[in-house]
């Protein structure tokens, strides 16, 4: 059986940013800074695990600023964050839409054959007919397994679904980029 991916990120595929998105502003909270956060994580709550976060909004470079977050409140729906010297409101709502990002050195090493999702995106997939067929845009959980959603081209809106289990995934080799699976893009 594979080992679970345990991270998910909604980085850019094609390229690998140094800070790694680990969540997202979605609201504020209250009138004293608090905001609501949406974790990218796996699980949820380890988003709550980083001390020093960057936030920044699209575009290649995000203009990320760094901010120390005092304190999480991560039990039930919505998650939330405090950040330090943010006593208003207003402090607060000028952030919202922001993606939360760690760098990548902070992550916790991984045991051989874990897998970060982020580092799994834009990966050739391959099958055993050497017939490729696509990258991996996005990884779902489905409770049972994760699934590899594989897609020839991003903007075709055919997908090929892979589940992450030991009898379809058969090598990962990050340094390549390339996944080799026992599927087809029938299945």
């Amino acid at each position: 059986m594979l080992p679970r991916t345990i991270f998910r990120s909604e980085s850019d595929p094609l390229s690998k940013p140094s800070p790694l998105v680990v969540g997202k502003v979605t609201a504020h909270h209250g009138l004293k800074g608090w905001v609501k956060i949406s974790s990218y994580t796996r699980p949820v709550e380890h988003i709550g695990e980083y001390a020093s976060v960057l936030l920044g909004r699209g575009g290649a470079s995000r203009d990320w600023q760094r901010f120390r977050v005092s304190d999480y409140r991560l039990e039930g729906t919505p998650r939330l964050a405090k950040i330090e010297n943010w006593v208003s409101r207003e402090d607060a709502q000028n952030y919202i839409g922001c993606l939360i990002a760690i760098d990548r050195h902070a992550l916790p090493a991984l045991e051989e054959g874990e897998y970060y999702w982020a580092d799994l995106l834009d990966c050739e997939v391959t099958n055993k007919s050497r017939v490729v067929l696509g990258r991996i845009t996005d990884i779902m959980e489905t409770g049972a397994n994760d699934v590899l959603v594989v897609r020839q081209d991003t903007s075709d809106r055919r997908e090929t679904l892979v589940p992450w289990i030991a009898d379809a995934v058969l090598d990962i080799d990050l340094k390549r980029r390339c996944v080799l699976v026992d599927w087809h893009e029938d299945d």
